[in-house]
């Protein structure tokens, strides 16, 4: 990666000390115009990201932990994590183009971070075993996501994985899997605000074992 000039510096955000580039920067255009053109919702980074990651830095992991980012897109939760907690990080992705993305951030920001093309509901208990947290952000935007992420839980929980942290807008599936995982785990629903880069709110479905 070539050296970044002052010039292309107001085409990067900084956010929980992680740099992250915006969809401005030639670095990025360069991806597109190279054929990475995500289709999964990957093609921008969305505000929840900025939320969780922030929440993360307020709640510590443990340091050198085990984490899988679900629906890493462009993985700026995965940086951070490695980055701050000097954790073993695996992005899961069902769009195997965000993983340009993903490595671009992860070399810029000098941490390593492993990329795994799946689905959710191909994520199984044998994958999961071993991990203390699964993180995600903007992940449950489709009618019938909250059935198969609320039995993607169920197989996080029983492979053993400590802790389970969601970020959303607020859309309806995810209403749905918060109630339905409050009703049957040790769940509780957080609203957590943030300044920078963009002043916003969002909701956290917090799981613990």
């Amino acid at each position: 990666m070539s050296k970044l000039t002052r010039k292309s510096s107001k085409h990067i955000i900084t956010s929980c000390g992680v740099k992250i580039l915006k969809g401005s920067h030639q670095y990025i255009k360069d991806l597109k115009a190279q054929g990475y053109q995500p289709a999964i919702y990957g093609h921008r980074i969305w505000q929840s990201g900025f939320v969780l990651m922030n929440y993360l830095k307020k709640h510590p992991l443990p340091k050198r932990t085990k984490v899988m980012e679900l629906g890493c897109g462009w993985g700026i939760t995965s940086v951070f994590l490695a980055k701050q907690y000097h954790a073993s990080v695996t992005a899961v992705d069902a769009d195997k183009h965000v993983a340009a993305y993903l490595a671009l951030h992860a070399n810029l920001n000098q941490v390593q971070v492993e990329f795994k093309r799946n689905r959710f509901e191909k994520i199984t208990t044998r994958q999961l075993k071993g991990q203390h947290t699964l993180v995600g952000s903007d992940i449950c935007f489709w009618e019938s996501m909250d059935e198969t992420l609320y039995n993607l839980i169920r197989r996080a929980l029983h492979a053993d994985v400590q802790q389970i942290i969601i970020a959303d807008p607020g859309r309806s599936p995810f209403w749905r899997l918060s109630e339905r995982c409050q009703a049957q785990f040790n769940a509780k629903m957080v609203s957590h605000r943030i300044n920078k880069p963009t002043a916003t709110e969002k909701y956290l479905l917090v799981i613990n074992q």
